[in-house]
């Protein structure tokens, strides 16, 4: 608790089925507390985690995540398990009340601003959304945590790069992760976290794709 930056580690999912492993290490979430100077141009908007408890909205004094991220992709012959992407987002609900299992979570489905694939030449892909803000039907992440296979996608290249605008449709800034997975079954896997372009706490710096 408190404000001590003491909380370090990793994650791993182990599939022994087809000998894969992967892994990376936890989001680091540096805190600066109530006496602590802060950095020089920093401003402090909290982070997800202090919707959860009581006061919301309020000032955590954690470092914020991203809200776009970009990442490579690999769904070919040399990753014959295929590619994914691990996709957490913030809702921006309360969660302390809880949701009925039977009628879901009141957000529910999140939509996002700009999801586009490239190709290695940088040639945008159709299936995603190539335009901004995306038709609700193409509403690729509508969960806040959720393990998307690249496969279920008619991409035209077999590799190439994600940009990720999970920012929400009607323009809300929103923070969110993104780790990139590729296995070949039964010999090896990778997971590597995505490149955040911003962050919540300066997310004008990245232009949308197209301008």
């Amino acid at each position: 608790g408190g404000y001590r930056n003491l909380l370090w580690g990793s994650w791993w999912m182990v599939d022994g089925n087809n000998n894969l492993a992967q892994g990376d290490n936890l989001v680091g979430l540096e805190a600066f507390g109530p006496n602590d100077p802060m950095p020089i141009g920093l401003a402090i908007n909290g982070t997800f985690w202090q919707r959860c408890f009581a006061g919301y909205p309020g000032d955590d004094r954690r470092e914020s995540l991203g809200t776009i991220y970009g990442s490579d992709y690999f769904n070919n012959a040399a990753f014959d398990g295929g590619a994914e992407v691990l996709v957490w987002r913030d809702s921006l609900t309360p969660s302390v009340a809880g949701f009925r299992c039977s009628t879901g979570p009141s957000w529910f489905p999140l939509d996002q601003y700009q999801v586009v694939a490239f190709d290695e030449q940088e040639n945008p892909d159709e299936p995603f959304c190539t335009v901004s803000p995306c038709p609700e039907q193409d509403l690729i992440f509508p969960l806040e945590t959720q393990r998307v296979a690249l496969s279920s996608f008619e991409l035209a290249a077999q590799s190439g790069w994600l940009y990720l605008d999970l920012n929400h449709e009607d323009g809300t800034h929103a923070q969110a992760y993104v780790v990139a997975l590729e296995s070949a079954a039964g010999r090896f896997s990778s997971g590597a976290a995505a490149l955040p372009f911003d962050t919540y706490c300066d997310f004008e710096v990245i232009p949308e794709v197209g301008e």
